[in-house]
Protein backbone atom coordinates (compact mmCIF):
# COMPACT_ATOMS: atom_id res chain seq x y z
CA UNK A 1 0.00 0.00 0.00
CA UNK A 2 1.31 3.05 -1.08
CA UNK A 3 0.42 6.82 1.43
CA UNK A 4 0.87 9.60 -0.11
CA UNK A 5 2.46 12.25 1.75
CA UNK A 6 1.71 16.05 1.31
CA UNK A 7 4.72 17.96 -0.02
CA UNK A 8 5.68 19.65 3.49
CA UNK A 9 5.05 15.95 5.19
CA UNK A 10 8.03 14.86 2.38
CA UNK A 11 10.04 17.92 3.13
CA UNK A 12 10.12 17.54 6.60
CA UNK A 13 11.27 13.35 6.24
CA UNK A 14 13.90 14.27 4.18
CA UNK A 15 15.09 17.00 6.77
CA UNK A 16 13.95 20.14 4.92
CA UNK A 17 15.15 23.28 7.18
CA UNK A 18 12.42 25.60 6.58
CA UNK A 19 9.80 22.19 6.60
CA UNK A 20 11.00 21.68 10.63
CA UNK A 21 10.08 25.01 11.11
CA UNK A 22 5.91 24.94 10.71
CA UNK A 23 5.05 22.14 12.90
CA UNK A 24 1.42 21.38 13.17
CA UNK A 25 1.97 22.48 17.49
CA UNK A 26 3.51 25.86 16.59
CA UNK A 27 1.01 28.22 16.25
CA UNK A 28 -1.34 26.56 19.11
CA UNK A 29 1.49 26.96 21.44
CA UNK A 30 2.24 30.66 19.96
CA UNK A 31 -1.58 31.96 20.78
CA UNK A 32 -1.50 30.05 23.77
CA UNK A 33 1.51 31.56 25.56
CA UNK A 34 -0.10 35.45 23.81
CA UNK A 35 -3.25 34.93 24.96
CA UNK A 36 -1.74 34.28 28.89
CA UNK A 37 0.47 37.26 28.93
CA UNK A 38 -2.30 39.86 27.89
CA UNK A 39 -4.82 38.00 30.57
CA UNK A 40 -1.50 38.67 33.22
CA UNK A 41 -1.04 42.55 31.84
CA UNK A 42 -4.84 42.65 31.57
CA UNK A 43 -5.12 41.57 35.58
CA UNK A 44 -2.13 44.08 36.78
CA UNK A 45 -4.01 46.99 34.88
CA UNK A 46 -7.22 46.31 36.49
CA UNK A 47 -6.94 44.27 39.83
CA UNK A 48 -7.28 46.44 43.10
CA UNK A 49 -4.45 45.42 45.81
CA UNK A 50 -6.53 45.90 49.31
CA UNK A 51 -3.69 45.81 51.61
CA UNK A 52 -0.36 47.06 51.34
CA UNK A 53 2.30 46.41 54.19
CA UNK A 54 5.84 47.91 54.86
CA UNK A 55 8.57 46.17 57.08
CA UNK A 56 11.87 46.58 58.17
CA UNK A 57 13.95 43.34 58.64
CA UNK A 58 17.60 42.20 58.89
CA UNK A 59 19.00 39.75 56.93
CA UNK A 60 21.74 37.92 58.65
CA UNK A 61 23.46 34.85 56.47
CA UNK A 62 23.97 31.50 58.28
CA UNK A 63 27.49 30.99 56.98
CA UNK A 64 28.47 33.89 58.08
CA UNK A 65 27.78 34.01 61.34
CA UNK A 66 30.27 33.39 64.42
CA UNK A 67 30.66 32.03 68.17
CA UNK A 68 32.60 34.31 70.37
CA UNK A 69 34.17 32.42 73.25
CA UNK A 70 37.43 32.18 75.14
CA UNK A 71 40.21 30.52 73.83
CA UNK A 72 40.79 29.40 77.82
CA UNK A 73 37.99 28.51 79.70
CA UNK A 74 38.20 29.33 83.54
CA UNK A 75 36.21 30.34 86.75
CA UNK A 76 35.48 33.83 86.60
CA UNK A 77 36.97 35.70 90.34
CA UNK A 78 35.77 39.05 89.92
CA UNK A 79 33.52 40.96 86.88
CA UNK A 80 35.18 44.23 86.61
CA UNK A 81 31.80 46.20 84.48
CA UNK A 82 28.33 45.52 84.44
CA UNK A 83 25.87 45.81 81.58
CA UNK A 84 25.41 49.34 80.40
CA UNK A 85 29.08 50.11 81.67
CA UNK A 86 31.34 52.32 78.94
CA UNK A 87 34.75 50.84 78.65
CA UNK A 88 37.96 51.78 77.51
CA UNK A 89 40.36 50.39 75.61
CA UNK A 90 42.80 47.85 77.57
CA UNK A 91 40.66 47.98 80.60
CA UNK A 92 39.98 44.79 82.98
CA UNK A 93 36.89 43.79 82.17
CA UNK A 94 37.34 40.30 83.71
CA UNK A 95 39.70 38.34 86.01
CA UNK A 96 39.71 34.66 85.82
CA UNK A 97 40.85 32.45 88.67
CA UNK A 98 44.49 31.31 88.42
CA UNK A 99 44.33 28.17 90.14
CA UNK A 100 43.53 25.91 87.10
CA UNK A 101 46.79 28.04 85.02
CA UNK A 102 49.12 27.43 87.82
CA UNK A 103 48.27 23.52 88.56
CA UNK A 104 48.96 23.51 84.57
CA UNK A 105 52.09 25.63 85.07
CA UNK A 106 53.28 23.28 87.70
CA UNK A 107 52.17 19.81 85.92
CA UNK A 108 54.66 21.31 82.41
CA UNK A 109 57.44 22.08 84.75
CA UNK A 110 57.68 18.75 86.49
CA UNK A 111 57.73 17.33 83.24
CA UNK A 112 60.57 19.47 82.34
CA UNK A 113 62.38 18.42 85.04
CA UNK A 114 61.57 14.75 84.47
CA UNK A 115 62.84 14.92 80.61
CA UNK A 116 66.06 16.82 82.03
CA UNK A 117 66.68 13.82 84.45
CA UNK A 118 66.12 11.42 81.88
CA UNK A 119 68.30 13.15 79.56
CA UNK A 120 71.21 12.86 81.98
CA UNK A 121 70.26 9.09 82.30
CA UNK A 122 70.29 9.13 78.44
CA UNK A 123 73.99 10.78 78.06
CA UNK A 124 75.58 8.65 80.79
CA UNK A 125 74.43 5.65 79.34
CA UNK A 126 75.97 6.20 76.28
CA UNK A 127 79.30 8.15 77.26
CA UNK A 128 79.37 4.93 79.41
CA UNK A 129 79.87 6.95 82.79
CA UNK A 130 79.87 5.27 86.09
CA UNK A 131 77.74 7.54 87.65
CA UNK A 132 74.53 10.26 85.96
CA UNK A 133 75.74 14.07 86.69
CA UNK A 134 72.30 16.13 86.84
CA UNK A 135 72.03 19.58 85.87
CA UNK A 136 71.57 22.44 88.63
CA UNK A 137 68.09 22.78 87.73
CA UNK A 138 67.01 18.99 89.21
CA UNK A 139 67.56 18.11 92.55
CA UNK A 140 70.23 15.82 92.71
CA UNK A 141 68.05 14.01 96.51
CA UNK A 142 65.04 14.55 94.80
CA UNK A 143 62.64 11.06 94.04
CA UNK A 144 62.97 11.76 90.56
CA UNK A 145 66.65 11.46 90.69
CA UNK A 146 66.58 8.79 92.73
CA UNK A 147 64.34 6.90 90.09
CA UNK A 148 66.80 7.73 87.43
CA UNK A 149 70.05 6.37 89.18
CA UNK A 150 67.97 3.03 90.00
CA UNK A 151 66.96 3.08 86.44
CA UNK A 152 70.83 3.92 85.08
CA UNK A 153 72.06 0.79 87.64
CA UNK A 154 69.18 -1.34 86.27
CA UNK A 155 70.26 -0.92 82.57
CA UNK A 156 74.12 -1.11 83.26
CA UNK A 157 73.10 -4.33 84.81
CA UNK A 158 71.02 -5.76 82.22
CA UNK A 159 73.43 -4.93 79.55
CA UNK A 160 76.34 -6.31 81.57
CA UNK A 161 74.53 -9.67 82.12
CA UNK A 162 73.66 -9.74 78.13
CA UNK A 163 77.44 -9.00 77.50
CA UNK A 164 78.76 -11.66 80.18
CA UNK A 165 76.29 -13.80 78.09
CA UNK A 166 77.56 -13.05 74.57
CA UNK A 167 80.93 -13.48 75.55
CA UNK A 168 80.12 -17.17 76.93
CA UNK A 169 78.29 -18.32 73.54
CA UNK A 170 81.26 -17.08 71.92
CA UNK A 171 83.79 -18.91 74.02
CA UNK A 172 81.53 -22.24 73.47
CA UNK A 173 81.22 -21.70 69.85
CA UNK A 174 84.69 -21.25 69.67
CA UNK A 175 85.60 -24.79 71.49
CA UNK A 176 82.99 -26.18 69.46
CA UNK A 177 84.69 -24.66 66.43
CA UNK A 178 88.46 -26.30 67.91
CA UNK A 179 86.96 -29.91 68.40
CA UNK A 180 85.74 -30.08 65.20
CA UNK A 181 88.88 -28.56 62.95
CA UNK A 182 90.53 -31.78 63.37
CA UNK A 183 87.70 -33.72 62.13
CA UNK A 184 86.91 -31.40 58.88
CA UNK A 185 90.86 -31.85 58.05
CA UNK A 186 90.60 -35.35 58.31
CA UNK A 187 87.35 -35.39 56.51
CA UNK A 188 85.63 -37.36 58.81
CA UNK A 189 83.09 -34.25 59.26
CA UNK A 190 81.99 -31.79 56.58
CA UNK A 191 82.99 -28.24 56.97
CA UNK A 192 79.16 -27.27 56.73
CA UNK A 193 79.06 -28.27 60.28
CA UNK A 194 82.09 -25.92 60.88
CA UNK A 195 80.50 -22.63 59.19
CA UNK A 196 77.24 -23.51 61.13
CA UNK A 197 79.00 -22.76 64.56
Amino acid sequence: MATTLSDQELQRQLGDPRANLRHPLARPVVWAVLICLLSFIGWAAWAHIAVVTHGEGRVIPVSRIQSIQSLEGGIIEDLKVREGDIVDKDQLLVQLSGTRFRSAYQETQNQVQALRAAIARLQAEVLEQDSITFPESVDAQSSLAQSERELFHARREKLREATESLDHEIQMAQRRLNLIQPLVKRKAVSEMEALQL
